[in-house]
């Protein structure tokens, strides 16, 4: 995956694939966003879909952080439905289908 930036309101988190991810129990972890300084991980070795998932997943948290939403910041199911809507929707029209966020794939998108 190839490190971007995301821009949530105010705020310019960089993005970027890495090795293992733990949180701060010691889970292992598939994303983790850091909101002190401005980063997002993803874990490298997640397939390329997963990856997709993931980068929602963590730009949901940064949304409901920026709008003080603690108790919906926590709710780990939710944000996957959320994440998992968001990266399987299609734009259909004019003879074309595209997948919503195809700018943000091609973005991430290695070489």
């Amino acid at each position: 995956m190839n490190p971007f930036k995301l821009h949530v309101g105010p705020v310019v988190y960089d993005v970027q694939a890495v090795g293992r991810l733990q949180d701060g129990h010691g889970e292992d972890v598939a994303g983790l966003v850091t909101h002190s300084t401005e980063e997002v991980a993803i874990d490298a070795a997640l397939p390329k879909r997963s990856q997709h998932v993931t980068v929602m997943h963590e730009l949901i948290h940064t949304i409901f952080q920026q709008a003080g939403q603690r108790e919906w910041y926590s709710d780990e199911a939710m944000l996957d439905c959320i994440a998992y809507g968001l990266v399987g929707a299609k734009v259909e029209g004019q003879g074309v289908e595209v997948a919503l966020l195809e700018p943000l794939f091609a973005i991430m998108a290695d070489g």
